[in-house]
C-alpha cells in the first residue's frame, strides 16, 4: 500500500490516496459566526475534532479553515457515544470598570507569520488586533511592546504588573481531562478573548520517509520533528509523543524545517498549512513532501490576561466587540488576504 496523504511539490498539491475515511453522520450548513471548531464542539463533544471535520469536508471549505462560507453544507464525521462538551470558560461578566490608559500589550516572536517585529505590521495576528481595537467602541489608547521570551510572559512579565494583556496564544479547552502543565497554568490564571485567528497544523514527510504511512499520532514515534520557532509543542504533549518517544528540533523559520525535511535532516515538518503552501512556491525543493493528513489539527489564537485583575474581561470584551466589527465589515477577511500575499522569508 503506497504512501497515504497529498503530495506537496514545487507548489502544487499532488493528490496520491484520499484523506482518511471519516463515515458521514449528517450534514450541517454554515450560520453567520460558525467556526469549525464550534461545528466540531456542537457534535463531536470536543473543539479538538475541528481536524476531523476539516479533513472530510477539505474539498467544500478550501485550504483556508477561517473561511467557510455561509450556507455550505459540510459533512459531519461520526463519533460514537460521543458527549456535548462544556462550553469553553470565560471570564465571568463584571460591571464596565475605568480602564487605565494606554493599554499594555505584550507580544513575543518570531511566530511566523503571525507575530514578529520583523514582519509586515508587526504579523497577521497583530494588524487583526490593531485593526479590532480601532474598531471597538471608544477605541483605547495602547501600546504594543516585544519580549522574545514567550515563556516569560506567563510566570513573569504579567504577573510583575506593567502589561496588561498577552497575544498570541493557543487557549485551551479548559474542561479536557488531561492538560499539560502549560495549558493548566493557562487555565488556572488567565482568561482568553475570543479567537482572532485560526490555523491548520499539519505535518509533512518526504514520500520516501519511513513515516510515510503514519495516521495515528503513534505512529511518529521515534522521529525527529521540527517545528518552527514560536509554534506551540502542547499537541505533541497531549498525543503521549513528549517527552519521551519524539525528538523536536527548533527551526530557526518555517522555511528552515522544510529545508531540514528536504535533505533529510528530521523525519517530519510540522507547521500552519497556509505557511507551508506559500513556501513552497518560493523554495527549491529536491523531493516532494507528503501531507499526513490524519494527524491534521486546528489551533486558534487568542489575547489573554489575568483572571484576578479587574480590569482584564473590560479590555478582554473591548477586544472582542472589534473583532466581530471587522468579521462583519470584512476587514478581518482582507487582511487576512493581503497578509498571506506577503511572501515570506
Amino acid at each position: 500500500m503506497g504512501p497515504v496523504g497529498r503530495f506537496i511539490c514545487a507548489g502544487f498539491l499532488l493528490l496520491t490516496m484520499a484523506a482518511p475515511a471519516f463515515a458521514d453522520c449528517g450534514t450541517h450548513v454554515v450560520r453567520p459566526g460558525d467556526t469549525l471548531r464550534k461545528i466540531a464542539l456542537q457534535y463531536l463533544g470536543t473543539k479538538d475534532a475541528s481536524g476531523r471535520v476539516y479533513a472530510l469536508n477539505r474539498s467544500a471549505v478550501g485550504a483556508d479553515p477561517n473561511t467557510i462560507e455561509v450556507g455550505t453544507r459540510l459533512a459531519i464525521p461520526c463519533r460514537p457515544g460521543a458527549k456535548p462538551a462544556n462550553p469553553q470558560p470565560v471570564a465571568e461578566k463584571q460591571p464596565p470598570q475605568p480602564a487605565a490608559t494606554p493599554y499594555q500589550i505584550l507580544t513575543g516572536g518570531p511566530f511566523v507569520p503571525f507575530t514578529g517585529e520583523d514582519l509586515d505590521q508587526g504579523g497577521l495576528v497583530t494588524e487583526l488586533l490593531r485593526a479590532a481595537l480601532h474598531q471597538s467602541s471608544d477605541p483605547p489608547d495602547y501600546e504594543i511592546s516585544y519580549v522574545n521570551d514567550r515563556g516569560a510572559h506567563l510566570g513573569i512579565v504579567l504577573p510583575r504588573g506593567g502589561f496588561d494583556l498577552s497575544y498570541p496564544w493557543v487557549y485551551p479547552d479548559c474542561e479536557e481531562t488531561i492538560l499539560t502543565e502549560h495549558q493548566s497554568l493557562l487555565c488556572s490564571n488567565f482568561v482568553a478573548s475570543d479567537p482572532i485567528y485560526e490555523y491548520v497544523v499539519e505535518y509533512y514527510v518526504r514520500a520516501d520517509n519511513s513515516y510515510s504511512e503514519a495516521v495515528l499520532p503513534g505512529d511518529l514515534r521515534g522521529a525527529t520533528v521540527c517545528r518552527p520557532a514560536g509554534y506551540p509543542l502542547d499537541d505533541l504533549v497531549n498525543q503521549g509523543l513528549l517527552p519521551d518517544d519524539i525528538t523536536v528540533v527548533t527551526g530557526t523559520t518555517p522555511a528552515a524545517c522544510l529545508a531540514l525535511l528536504d535533505v533529510g535532516e528530521v523525519d517530519v515538518a510540522s507547521m500552519d498549512a497556509g505557511v507551508s503552501r506559500a513556501l513552497v512556491l518560493q523554495l527549491t525543493l529536491e523531493n516532494p513532501l507528503l501531507v499526513l493528513d490524519g494527524l491534521t489539527s486546528i489551533k486558534t489564537l487568542h489575547v489573554i490576561g489575568l483572571k484576578d485583575r479587574a480590569e482584564t474581561v473590560t479590555r478582554l470584551e473591548k477586544i472582542n466587540e472589534g473583532l466581530q466589527k471587522i468579521s462583519e465589515s470584512g476587514e478581518w477577511y482582507q487582511i487576512v488576504q493581503r497578509q498571506k500575499s506577503i511572501p515570506l522569508n
